[in-house]
């Protein structure tokens, strides 16, 4: 006979045997394997290896039998019960104190964004010649191109940073 405590992993074994009272060749000596587990409802429930509800007459028999071993496995369920219990009243010591608020310190990004570039005015010389005003003017268009292209790095940057401050998302291993 098997007893035990579902997801416990506690249980106790013992051989049930003995004459029976008659000579009813169903009630003869024999050894019966059975389990007892507490069921949600706190019933016991006897089942044999397969599952099987056991007869009623192998029921007694094990009560009888293996008395002590029942009631020490429904104590050891009533006290699992019971430091449940007890953890839920003592669950208020756990959570803050409602008066004491936590300040919220934002983080400053620590790259400052690069400022707009700014034309360079086309000057005299290069005003008279179509070839210096093509290099002037390119120029500028690869600065305002370089900038837009920094600018959107450092936006990608400080949303991540943003993120990763709020505690939404991890840092990235790689640096950028």
């Amino acid at each position: 006979m098997n007893f035990g405590i579902p997801g416990t992993g506690l249980s106790y074994r013992t051989r049930l045997g003995g004459t029976a009272p008659s000579p009813d060749p169903e009630r003869s000596a024999r050894t019966v394997s059975m389990n007892c587990t507490i069921l949600e409802d706190g019933s016991l429930s006897f089942t044999d290896d397969t599952g099987a509800a056991v007869s009623e007459y192998f029921v007694k028999k094990a009560k009888k039998q293996n008395r002590q071993a029942i009631l020490d496995l429904i104590q050891r369920r009533c006290d699992e019960i019971n430091a449940q219990i007890e953890a839920l009243g003592r669950l208020h010591h756990d959570t803050p104190d409602p008066e004491i608020r936590p300040k919220f310190v934002a983080l400053e990004f620590p790259e400052s964004m690069s400022s707009a570039p700014v034309d360079n005015p086309l000057g005299f010389f290069s005003s008279l010649f179509p070839g210096h005003r093509r290099k002037h003017e390119e120029a500028n268009r690869a600065a305002v191109e370089n900038y837009r292209n920094a600018l959107a790095q450092w936006e990608a940057n400080k949303a991540q940073f943003d993120w990763v401050a709020a505690g939404l998302l991890r840092p990235s291993k790689s640096t950028s």
